[in-house]
């Protein structure tokens, strides 16, 4: 038998430790720190005060925390997204600012769930800017429906604006469509989210109705019979939703043929634009 010699360890007094009593949100001040321990400070406090709702405080303090040192593309990215998400919510930071940011994000992005992230941040932008482009704004929200049949997605073309008029089929159209994709949604679900789903539906169904009423005529003339509130398929292709939600990352060309799809697929959506707005949609 191997005898163990027992090392014998000294007692530590308590003396030797102390327990860090930190005030409130002591992370806000990071000036007694510096190297890795300052940067990882910073960004707790950045988060602390998008938290907050001190935004553009948020904003000032994502971009130290860039600025501080080289990260990875993913980590890049995800500080780019939640310094334009403060930058959007502070309303003060300008348009040009965010703009040069959005562009470095889709840089640094390279999947098809990254996209529909920046995607969903673009439509935050645009709802937040007194002038958006009503061509850029609709794409990016139709590659969302496209990428996913979710009813938020839907519901985003209420928010979309437009200086020269707004045709009206696709603030008809998208609304039903969302209301078919809530109760779809409602019927998955289970608990408390079942009755909401099913009360949100129900809602805006209403808010359709009294808003458009003789443009919800026209919707069921046009949509061949079919009642624009029952969720059926008669396609043999697959939906957008089963085959494209975790898809390679898009390209230009194949965002154009995503849209074009969607223009052919959803023909009273564009009835009362013009050709010249429907051509320009394409070429976004």
């Amino acid at each position: 038998m191997v005898e163990t010699e027992t090392v014998q360890k000294e007692a530590v007094s308590e003396q030797a430790y102390q327990a860090a009593v930190q005030h409130d949100r002591w992370f806000y001040d990071v000036s007694q720190h510096s190297g890795v321990e300052y940067w990882e400070l910073a960004s707790i406090k950045a988060s602390g005060l998008y938290a907050g709702r001190r935004y553009f405080e948020a904003y000032k303090e994502f971009t130290k925390v860039l600025e501080l040192k080289k990260h990875k593309t993913s980590h890049k990215a995800a500080l780019l997204e939640s310094k334009i998400r403060s930058g959007i919510k502070a309303k003060c930071v300008l348009k040009e600012d965010l703009e040069a940011d959005l562009k470095l994000l889709e840089e640094s992005i390279s999947s098809h769930g990254d996209q529909i992230q920046l995607w969903a941040l673009l439509h935050e932008f645009y709802v937040n800017m007194e002038e958006p482009s009503f061509i850029e704004h609709i794409h990016v929200v139709i590659l969302l429906c496209m990428s996913n049949e979710y009813s938020k997605f839907w519901k985003m073309f209420a928010n979309v604006r437009s200086v020269q008029g707004v045709p009206l089929n696709f603030y008809v159209f998208a609304g039903c469509k969302a209301v078919v994709l809530l109760r779809s949604e409602s019927e998955m679900a289970s608990g408390h989210l079942k009755a909401r789903y099913a009360e949100w539906a129900n809602t805006l169904e209403q808010e359709l109705r009294a808003k458009y009423p003789k443009k919800i005529e026209e919707a069921d003339r046009n949509l061949g019979g079919q009642r624009r509130f029952q969720n059926e398929c008669h396609s043999d292709a697959l939906p957008p939703h089963a085959c494209r939600s975790t898809a390679h990352f898009k390209s230009s060309e194949e965002q154009r043929g995503i849209v074009e799809e969607f223009i052919a697929k959803f023909p009273w959506f564009f009835a009362d634009w013009s050709s010249d707005l429907i051509s320009q949609l394409k070429s976004q």
